[in-house]
């Protein structure tokens, strides 16, 4: 038996894959009577940072799981970054990104079935032991038959106006939640199964196995995003992109869901990833997704929250901060220079997000460029909060 806090992170993963096209299914079928638009560029906006995100974390491709090498964090962190730019700079990629998006779903689905069928230790061996192992087995080939169904009719001129493709996503859905459910049991019942194989296995440079965790990983994507909206806001700023509030906040709040779900990470602290934790995790992704892809439906609401929540953070961040700096243990068995660079570049960080959730609270109290030197400045200052947390590890903060 697992507990909570050891269920498996691609379950969580799996389940807000589920959720996202649970809610697209459910939001095409609404669309058809044309009460209310959807942004196309937010459904493949989110698609794009969700497979990136899975190809950072835990090695899952499109394409079938992978050794998790530099090149594919590299990899990865550039689709979740070209998902950012088609989130909130709307109608200039659409076309790229829905054929990525089509082409990833169809030609990745192909290679997840003949991986599951090729190799030794899958379905095969899965179905030769029965019982949860038969039932992931089954739940997995489902869902990659749907992947692949569903890439045919993103890659199908005017998708979102096909009359049977929301049946089609709210199915593909359904599967991705059984594939977690399976993956569930199969934790429960027979852990070993469901353990991932992150050994370091023999590589060189840029081939070498990725130590980077969950955590980090995540920051990675947000100062991504920090840098990307800093960058962005310049040519939004004299009119020359469009810019789409909904798609940014909506991924925003995704990203916090994520980290909620995965590392139990919340304004007022860490917890164990608890099934409650879970619950809200996948409510506020659920608002997020939404959000981004229904155009002016929460765009001031959202604004506050995430607004709140990144006050919340950066308080909690510099609280941390004071408590290391007023403990005789910290940075014990570390050069001062070390633990004062770390400590400096945390509390920067802190201040930042402070000062970026006020700004998006009062949204006139600074002017727009100000606004973007202080995102670039943010992720700039969180890609080096990066750097030293890999080589302090032991230097990390821990909750309190």
């Amino acid at each position: 038996m697992v507990r909570d806090s050891d269920r498996p992170l691609e379950m969580d993963l799996l389940l807000i894959l589920a959720v996202f096209m649970v809610i697209l299914g459910m939001l095409m079928f609404g669309a058809r009577s044309e009460h209310f638009p959807l942004s196309e560029d937010s459904i493949y906006g989110l698609s794009l940072v969700l497979f990136g995100f899975d190809a950072m974390t835990i090695g899952k491709t499109p394409f079938g799981d992978v050794r998790r090498s530099w090149v594919v964090l590299a990899i990865g962190l550039s689709v979740a970054s070209l998902g950012m730019i088609v989130c909130f700079i709307p109608h200039v990629l659409t076309r790229l990104a829905r054929i990525s998006v089509g082409f990833l779903l169809l030609a990745g689905g192909f290679g997840r079935v003949l991986q599951l069928f090729a190799a030794d230790d899958r379905a095969r061996s899965w179905m030769r032991e029965g019982g949860v192992l038969a039932q992931m087995a089954f739940a997995s080939a489902l869902a990659y038959l749907l992947r692949i169904a569903a890439g045919v009719a993103l890659l199908a001129p005017g998708f979102v106006n096909l009359r049977w493709t929301w049946a089609l996503f709210l199915a593909f859905g359904a599967s991705l939640l059984y594939s977690a459910w399976a993956l569930r049991r199969v934790s429960m019942d027979r852990p070993e199964a469901a353990r991932e194989d992150v050994s370091p296995a023999a590589g060189h440079g840029w081939l070498d196995y990725a130590e980077l965790p969950l955590s980090l990983a995540n920051l990675l994507l947000t100062g991504a995003l920090l840098i990307l909206q800093g960058v962005l806001l310049f040519p939004v700023g004299v009119g020359l992109l469009p810019y789409s509030a909904d798609g940014l906040f909506g991924l925003m709040l995704v990203l916090m869901a994520i980290q909620a779900m995965a590392l139990g990470a919340t304004p007022l602290g860490e917890l164990k990833r608890p099934t409650s934790m879970l619950l809200v995790g996948l409510s506020f992704a659920g608002l997020g997704i939404v959000a981004s892809i229904v155009p002016g439906l929460m765009t001031e609401w959202l604004r506050i929250l995430i607004a709140v929540l990144n006050v919340g953070n950066g308080a909690k961040l510099l609280l941390q901060t004071y408590r290391r700096l007023t403990s005789k243990r910290a940075g014990a068995g570390h050069s001062a220079s070390a633990v004062g660079a770390l400590n400096a570049t945390i509390t920067a960080v802190g201040a930042l997000t402070i000062v970026f959730g006020v700004a998006m609270l009062f949204p006139d109290i600074l002017p727009l460029p100000v606004i973007a030197v202080l995102s670039i400045l943010m992720g700039l200052a969180i890609f080096l909060l990066v750097t030293l947390l890999r080589s302090q590890a032991p230097l990390e903060p821990k909750p309190a």
